[in-house]
């Protein structure tokens, strides 16, 4: 919950309750709603529970692990520095993806790089050296302040927000290639080599290996996926790449209903959940949405104003929720 400085949850049963954070900003390891966050982004589950943070004003990663306790993983300030986990350095962390192995992949975003943590805590660059736009080798690819990571299959996939992309990293052979979008600001669907997004947020895989995408200011959610056969072996070029609407009509607005006729307002993240409903953070109005299997969409948590309350669906408050996760009982 990015502008009241706390990480909350939210039971299947729409019940909010804060988990970590006091709800002003600050930097302090403790117990729970006694430690402090500032301005915290991305969120990922391991295979065991434990709950790593992108602590996006703090430069840091941080983990809640499964009895409460606030730890910083990584980082120290902000800056540009590989080495072990506790003298390495990030800037505005933004996403987090975590590997079977337990290797952290971060979205260095105000460094326009992918970092990794590896089992070992040893901080690594994978890919982008500056801002910028190019493709090819992770030595010298560009990206544009990248907001949001998706990991599946040895790929990685990026929301490349400033260069209106949607990038593929390899780390099979160590590239990086434009998945979908030609760069240029807008909205059109279509051909992946010719689609249009605008801000490009986060990235989520459903259960068909379709990929979603919070395309935040063009206030909708996307679908890139292939017209012959989805699955997740996706590469750069490959004329059967489509990218289509799921839902929200294009302007700015708290709107439920059908998928053609509701609003959205800067969506800044995307799960779905067990039984194939979607859950989207709807940054710009202060509330988490549910898209279920027919395309209906509803106001799921949150008043859709800003502030800070927890309780039963609608009567909790939010303050520009900026990121999401679900675990295997469908907390998010």
């Amino acid at each position: 919950d990015y502008a009241n400085h706390a990480i909350r949850k939210i039971s299947p049963d729409g019940t909010t309750v804060t988990i970590a954070g006091t709800g002003k900003p600050g930097y302090l390891d403790a117990l729970g709603i006694l430690s402090m966050f500032k301005n915290p982004k991305g969120l990922a589950l391991d295979s065991v529970g434990n709950i790593y943070v992108a602590d996006s004003g703090n430069h840091r990663i941080r983990m809640i692990d499964t009895l409460g306790n606030v730890s910083s993983f990584a980082g120290n300030s902000a800056g540009i520095l590989n080495g072990p986990k506790d003298v390495a350095k990030f800037s505005s962390p933004a996403s987090l993806a975590i590997d079977g192995s337990n290797n952290i992949y971060v979205c260095d975003s105000g460094n326009s790089q992918i970092r990794k943590i590896n089992s070992s805590g040893i901080v690594s660059t994978v890919a982008g050296v500056s801002a910028g736009y190019l493709d090819g080798s992770t030595n010298y690819a560009l990206l544009n302040n990248p907001a949001g990571i998706l990991l599946s299959t040895n790929k990685l996939y990026i929301a490349d927000q400033d260069n209106n992309r949607i990038r593929l990293l390899s780390l099979d052979n160590n590239t990086v290639s434009t998945l979908a979008g030609t760069g240029l600001a807008g909205y059109l669907d279509g051909n992946a080599n010719k689609a249009a997004f605008k801000a490009p947020q986060t990235l989520a895989l459903d259960r068909d290996g379709n990929i979603l995408v919070a395309d935040s200011l063009n206030y909708r959610i996307r679908k890139i996926s292939k017209t012959v056969t989805a699955n997740e072996n996706y590469s750069s070029g490959d004329s059967n790449l489509i990218v289509s609407i799921i839902t929200g009509s294009g302007s700015s607005g708290l709107i439920d209903g059908a998928q053609a006729f509701a609003k959205f307002k800067t969506p800044a993240g995307i799960v779905e959940d067990s039984k194939g409903n979607l859950f989207v953070v709807d940054q710009g109005n202060h509330v988490i949405r549910k898209i279920d299997e027919d395309g209906l969409v509803i106001t799921f948590a949150g008043k859709g104003s800003a502030g800070y309350a927890d309780g039963s669906g609608l009567t909790a408050q939010f303050s520009s929720p900026a990121g999401i996760a679900i675990d295997s009982n469908d907390n998010l």
